[in-house]
C-alpha cells in the first residue's frame, strides 16, 4: 500500500561525513544537505495525509543528477548513492515515518538528466495495516 509519493526538484546532494570541530559540536562537511533535506521535508509533509506511520517500510528513490559534461551511458560518478539514500531518509523521518529504522527495503537508482531532483516512494513492507 502507497503511503506518499513525491517529485523534488533541485540538484540531489549526499548526506557527506560529519565532522566535529570543537567538544559536543558536529556538523555536516556539506552546507548544502541542509536546505536539500528540508525542499524534500516541505514536499514530502505537503504530500502527507496522516501523521508519520509506524512499521516496515519500503522505500523506492530515483535520483535525476545533471548532466555530464561528457555524454555517459550511467551516472557512475560522484555522487555517491548511498550518501544520496541517507540525506532522503533523514528527510523522511518525523515526516512520513517515525524511525528510519523502519526501512526494511530500499530501491535506489540515478541517472543524469536535463531536469534534476529526486522521486520518493515510499510504501508499506508488510501485511497491509488496518
Amino acid at each position: 500500500m502507497l503511503i506518499v509519493e513525491v517529485r523534488v526538484l533541485g540538484v540531489p546532494i549526499p548526506q557527506g561525513s560529519m565532522r566535529s570541530p570543537a567538544a559536543g559540536v558536529v556538523l555536516h562537511a556539506s552546507g548544502k544537505v541542509k536546505p536539500w533535506r528540508e525542499a524534500m521535508g516541505w514536499a514530502l509533509r505537503a504530500a502527507m495525509t496522516t501523521q508519520p506511520v509506524q512499521g516496515p517500510v519500503s522505500v523506492s528513490l530515483q535520483f535525476a543528477l545533471p548532466l555530464s559534461k561528457r555524454p555517459r551511458v550511467f551516472a557512475d560518478r560522484a555522487p555517491d548513492l548511498d550518501k544520496l539514500t541517507r540525506a532522503v531518509l533523514d528527510a523522511l523521518t518525523g515526516v512520513v515515518i517515525v524511525d528510519d529504522g523502519q526501512v526494511v527495503e530500499v530501491y535506489a537508482h540515478k541517472h543524469y538528466a536535463d531536469e534534476t531532483g529526486v522521486r520518493i516512494m515510499v510504501k508499506y513492507a508488510g501485511p497491509e495495516l488496518a
